[in-house]
């Protein structure tokens, strides 16, 4: 989702952004493009760039699914033990608080 990363948030400051500007029509377009958008990002870390894509995503809040796993506990990751009981529901964009 972002055109450049680094472990160290200092590094940031390198980033392009003629390549930032470029990265969003792309994921503008694969919004676009999609019937369904499955939003599985982690809690926490790049604040500012998940503001910014979902500013993005409001106006398709239409297609917007996350992860429900066999608990309820919804906005799961799939690396977070994603099996068969796990199901998907509506996005809610209040769930994280950002």
């Amino acid at each position: 989702m972002f055109s450049y990363m680094s472990t160290n948030p200092d590094n940031l400051k390198y980033r392009n952004q003629d390549y930032e500007s470029v990265n969003i029509e792309y994921i503008e377009q694969a919004f676009e493009d999609s019937s369904i958008i499955i939003i599985a990002w982690t809690r926490g870390g790049q604040i500012n760039e998940k503001r910014r894509i979902k500013g993005i995503l409001k106006k398709y809040e239409h297609k917007l699914k996350c992860f429900k796993d066999g608990n309820d506990k919804i906005m799961r990751h799939p690396s977070r033990g994603f099996n068969d009981k796990w199901t998907l529901v509506d996005y809610n964009f209040n769930i994280e608080g950002l």
